[in-house]
């Protein structure tokens, strides 16, 4: 998952970055793979972190059968599910993967090397 997590100096609150790679599907069905970024916030309740901010932004999901390199276009089913199940607000990112579409995802820190700005920085 390779979790990046930053706690703040004074130890209220955390930014965490993840990678998402899941793997699933019906008994018997297809299969499925999906890739994404995490870029979460946490606070510090009575010594417990915990999440109170979630971004997922999709990087490519795909059949288990076909792979990555045959998607043609991001799947229909997220854009019903936002109607029926609205988020809590607006969302930065695309809510379907966007392969074979790139698009900058972001980050909540610079480069620790070079200290370059990405090019979607969050506050």
């Amino acid at each position: 998952m390779q979790p990046v997590i930053h706690v703040s100096a004074d130890g209220r609150t955390a930014k965490m970055r993840a990678r998402l790679f899941q793997m699933g599907g019906p008994s018997g069905g297809e299969g499925s793979w999906i890739s994404g970024i995490y870029e979460n916030s946490a606070v510090n309740e009575d010594g417990t972190f915990k999440i109170s901010g979630m971004d997922l932004d999709y990087v490519w999901t795909a059949p288990s059968r076909g792979g990555w390199a045959r998607v043609k276009a991001p799947p229909v089913a997220p854009q019903v599910a936002m109607k029926e199940f609205p988020p809590d607000r607006p969302l930065r990112g695309s809510i379907a993967a966007p392969f074979p579409r790139v698009q900058a995802v972001p980050f909540h820190y610079r480069n620790p090397v070079s200290g370059r700005v990405p090019t979607v920085l969050l506050p």
